[in-house]
C-alpha cells in the first residue's frame, strides 16, 4: 500500500504529520510522491518518527 494512500485511509492529515515531523507540507508532499515511487523519501530520523507516530513497524512501509 502507498503511503499516500494508507494516510487517507486512517484520515491522518498530511498537515498534522508533517508538524509532527517538523517539516513543511510541501516537503511532507515531495518525500510522499518520491517514496511511493521507490526514489528517495525520507530521511532515517524522518523515517524512524513516522513509524512511531503512525504505529506501525518498518516492515510495514516495504
Amino acid at each position: 500500500m502507498k503511503l499516500d494512500e494508507f494516510l487517507k485511509k486512517q484520515k491522518i492529515k498530511k498537515s498534522t504529520l508533517a508538524r509532527l515531523l517538523n517539516i513543511s507540507r510541501q516537503s511532507l508532499r515531495y518525500k510522499i510522491k518520491s517514496w511511493d515511487e521507490k526514489k528517495r523519501g525520507f530521511t532515517v530520523i524522518e523515517f524512524e518518527k513516522m513509524i512511531d507516530i503512525l504505529g506501525k513497524d518498518s516492515n510495514f512501509f516495504k
